[in-house]
C-alpha cells in the first residue's frame, strides 16, 4: 500500500515524499506502531519495557496461587491432600 501524500517519519520527524512507505533517511516504516518505533530508537529500553510485561503477567500468578492454595485447604481438602501424599509415597 503506497502512501500518496507527503508525510513525516515519527522516528526521525524526516519529510518523506509521497509514493514510498518507508523513510529515506532512517528506514522506519510509514505504518510503525510505538513499540516498533522504541525498539528502532532504543533497542535496551524496548527490551526493559518487553522484560517488565512478561516479569508482570508472571508475577499475577505468584501472588494468586497462595491465595488458592490456602482456599483449597480451608475448605477441608487438607485431609484429602495429606492421604494422597501419603499413598504416593507407598
Amino acid at each position: 500500500m503506497v502512501i500518496k501524500y507527503n508525510w513525516v517519519c515519527n522516528q526521525c520527524q524526516h519529510v518523506n515524499m509521497s509514493g514510498t512507505d518507508s523513510c529515506v533517511k532512517c528506514g522506519c516504516s510509514a505504518y510503525a506502531n510505538p513499540d516498533e518505533i522504541l525498539a528502532r530508537k532504543d533497542p535496551e529500553e524496548f527490551k526493559f519495557k518487553e522484560l517488565k510485561k512478561y516479569i508482570e503477567s508472571k508475577a499475577v500468578f505468584f501472588l494468586i496461587a497462595p491465595g488458592f492454595i490456602i482456599l483449597f485447604f480451608y475448605n477441608g481438602q487438607a485431609l484429602y491432600f495429606t492421604l494422597w501424599l501419603v499413598s504416593l509415597n507407598n
